[in-house]
């Protein structure tokens, strides 16, 4: 999705919601196109605090498990969570009564938060509630403005904060930007095409809420229909359109020329604008455009690849589409509807978490069903087929407060413990696989056996982990420093991807 859906699999995680306003707004949850981060096959270097990443010939007969894996939730006591937020800016329309929309605040770790720096105010209205955005705990933030903001663009320091400890997570620049401004007057179909069929119809309308079309019987805004093509207004903001076949030739663009009307109950603003129509005898066809995304099977719950849909050869439209074949039940397929005519206009794709897919290029078929504009009874079947690359990408971890371990616990003599935090720098919607964590400490023969055992925690959300280690001081040399090194992936890439390794640095005095 960005692609197209930005809000991609999203649900609700609480049914209790927190308002910073005093005013609810009417907001819906639906999917919405989600901007992918593009990942290259650089690793970071371990000495500046990232993880570097591994050949697959990394391994040896002497890696092994880690003492223990636990999965637990480390919001409690997690040195450093991270936040995001999935949109920095908003640019809202103010000549409406109400306009809105929203960004997310995602964590990688869960919490007793609340969302401090931003509230209503300036006549724009703020709502906030917890939600779960592409599996990972979230705040949905939603920004109203209407025609009592003043134009002009408004910066907050967006921040959460512990309920319990007051600590603050990091700091979120974000900017509110309201526009005084008349909509786009254009047509949401540019060219229309018709089939021979005598009852066959198209509906037609313009992009913008807001714009009207004016009436084709007006005589101060004379219409222009060519002879042989019949409009109708079937409300103020839809034309259906029919045609004579006999009184056209066919594949010949005609053009229709109206006017489009926006009123503010300060001013009217008139335009004329044209579209095509044209008749064909060709069968109807869907075409898939690809508007966005890539499809990662290391971040399976947030990435997408996402296609515009338009009907070919027909003033038909699509109501309803799906993945033809075995390949069917590899991939969820969301689909967006207009809201008023109900017709499927775009899709994303992404693979399921538990399908056994490789890295490669994916052909994949659809089916579509074809009907009325009016979604009348008449339907007709068709299909299509893209080709898509299917990406596995390595794991990209970073130590939270460096790689130097510190041991601060003494638990026996000989025994001493320490902790270190790292959390998934990237692909963003990543989560580590607890099956593919290794040991590799040993394997060089530089660190004497069992002098270190690590057990390892990842969060319940696989976005953040921290490892323990326990030391025998009388297996070591003191003041020598020791690397320990482990490796991992991603939770569902391909098994021909390599992992990640990472090097912790120790050394006991």
């Amino acid at each position: 999705m960005i692609s197209l859906f930005n809000k991609n699999r999203l649900s609700i995680l609480l049914s209790i919601a927190f308002f910073v306003t005093a005013v609810v707004f009417p907001y819906q949850i639906s999917a919405s196109e989600i901007t992918n981060t593009s990942i290259d096959s650089e690793e970071f270097v371990n000495d500046a605090g990232m993880i570097e990443g591994e050949n697959n010939d990394l391994f040896t007969v002497d890696s092994i498990s880690v003492n223990a894996i636990s999965i637990n939730s480390l919001s409690s006591n997690f040195t450093k969570p991270y936040a995001f937020l999935t949109k920095k800016k908003i640019v809202l329309n103010g000549t409406e009564d109400s306009v809105s929309d929203d960004t997310y605040l995602v964590m990688n770790v869960d919490g007793d938060y609340e969302v401090t720096g931003i509230a209503s105010s300036n006549n724009i209205g703020v709502y906030i509630n917890k939600v779960s955005y592409n599996e990972l705990p979230a705040f949905r933030i939603g920004i109203e403005a209407g025609t009592k903001t003043e134009k002009g663009t408004y910066k907050y320091d967006i921040c959460l904060k512990d309920r319990r400890s007051g600590a603050q997570v990091n700091k979120l620049k974000f900017t509110v930007t309201v526009k005084k401004s008349v909509p786009s007057f254009k047509w949401k179909k540019q060219t229309v095409e018709l089939g021979t069929a005598s009852k066959n119809f198209a509906l037609n309308s313009p992009v913008a809420e807001g714009v009207s079309i004016v009436p084709v019987n007006s005589t101060k805004y004379k219409a222009k229909i060519p002879e042989g093509i019949i409009i109708k207004l079937q409300n103020e903001n839809t034309v259906k359109i029919t045609a004579d076949s006999k009184k056209l030739k066919l594949n010949k663009n005609y053009t229709v020329q109206l006017y489009l009307m926006y009123a503010n109950g300060e001013s009217l603003k008139v335009k004329k604008q044209s579209f095509k129509v044209r008749i064909t005898d060709n069968g109807p066809a869907v075409n898939l455009k690809k508007t966005g995304g890539n499809m990662d099977l290391s971040a399976r719950c947030g990435s997408s690849v996402n296609y515009r849909l338009t009907v070919r050869n027909s003033g038909m439209v699509i109501n309803d589409i799906w993945i033809d074949g075995t390949a069917s039940g590899n991939y969820v397929l969301d689909k967006k509807s207009d809201p008023f005519t109900g017709e499927i206009t775009d899709i994303c794709i992404s693979a399921r978490n538990d399908a056994a897919l490789t890295k490669s290029t994916a052909e994949l078929n659809f089916g579509a069903v074809l009907k009325d504009a009016g979604m009348d009874t008449k339907e007709v079947h068709t299909k299509s087929s893209v080709k898509t690359p299917i990406r596995s990408s390595r794991l990209k971890l970073a130590f939270v407060s460096g790689n130097q371990l510190k041991f601060n616990e003494t638990l026996s003599d000989n025994l001493i413990a320490g902790t270190i935090e790292l959390r998934v720098n990237s692909p963003l919607y990543a989560k580590i696989d607890t099956d593919s964590i290794l040991d590799l400490t040993y394997d060089k023969g530089k660190v004497p056996k069992d002098a270190f055992k690590s057990y390892w925690t990842v969060d319940e959300y696989g976005q953040a982990a921290r490892i323990r280690v326990v030391a025998d001081k009388s297996k070591v040399v003191s003041g020598k420093k020791y690397t320990l090194t482990y490796s991992l992936k991603a939770k569902g890439t391909d098994k021909n991807t390599a992992p990640t390794r990472i090097n912790v640095k120790a050394k006991i005095s």
